[in-house]
């Protein structure tokens, strides 16, 4: 007796469009692997992802019913599911303000497939990047503080984070690091950037009132806007960042940790070489 074959469940996607020619490219490329759903309403759009298995959101900017960046916030409240954006806006200040809201990527119109394949490849790793994060994110609480002298100015890392980074590396993934210094220590600071930060993103307390941020699935060009909107929208204080992503070295940490020096001496700057 043969065995029944189920068919095979393909991860389904929503599209919030109504872009005729959008919606044509993106089924004609992607129905083959993935089942798609469209919708043209943010209220649709948001009961689609409370009731179904959705495991990605493409969002079309320009479709006239929508708030872009409040319907992103309305799914990061529900949702951890990756979102790509697709834009015509190459402007840093609305590249930024989609970013922080929380989108996952930008896919520059005229759509390439190339590039939509490689974000979607990209983003598929995201949910076990942000598990293993999450982890470390712990461990990084239970780690004693350093009273050595010779250790102070040093962040002490455990294996699980350094995990982390090799998978980011070995999957060619995108993955920036913030190290991120006050000109003055708030016991506020930590609750400030915690309300800045993406649903995805990992902040770690590092001593002597400093932080890391851990970016999954961010560029350093959208790594450098995060800082920047850091620094614009956080007024207690003054902040110093030195940012390096996963592909510049082998040694992440010692690099954030000389260029957040860099940024100090250099006055409160984003130092990114």
């Amino acid at each position: 007796m043969k065995s029944m074959q189920h068919p095979k469940v393909l991860p389904t996607f929503l599209i919030v469009s109504d872009s005729g020619l959008d919606l044509r490219f993106l089924r004609e490329n992607l129905s083959d692997a993935y089942e798609i759903m469209v919708s043209s309403e943010a209220k649709e759009a948001l009961e689609i992802l409370k009731n179904m298995a959705i495991s990605m959101v493409i969002i079309d900017e320009k479709t006239p019913t929508l708030a872009p960046t409040t319907l992103i916030e309305a799914i990061r409240h529900i949702s951890e599911v990756p979102i790509l954006v697709i834009t015509r806006h190459l402007k840093k200040k609305h590249t930024r303000q989609l970013l922080q809201a929380g989108a996952t990527n930008l896919l520059n119109e005229p759509l390439d497939l190339e590039q939509i394949h490689q974000h979607i490849a990209s983003a598929f790793h995201h949910q076990k990047t942000h598990k293993k994060m999450t982890s470390v994110s712990r461990a990084f609480k239970r780690l004693p503080t350093a009273t050595s002298p010779s250790l102070e100015k040093r962040f002490t890392y455990d294996e699980k984070s350094l995990d982390v980074i090799r998978d980011a590396q070995n999957n060619n993934e995108a993955l920036s690091i913030l190290f991120i210094a006050p000109d003055q220590e708030s016991d506020k600071l930590h609750s400030l950037l915690q309300k800045q930060l993406r649903v995805q993103d990992i902040l770690m307390a590092k001593g002597k009132g400093q932080f890391m941020i851990i970016l999954p699935k961010t560029s350093k060009r959208a790594a450098y806007f995060i800082g920047e909107a850091l620094q614009e929208n956080i007024q207690a204080t003054t902040l110093s960042i030195g940012l390096v992503d996963v592909s510049e070295t082998t040694h992440i940490f010692e690099l954030a940790e000389e260029r957040l020096e860099k940024a100090k001496m250099e006055g409160n700057k984003i130092v990114e070489t």
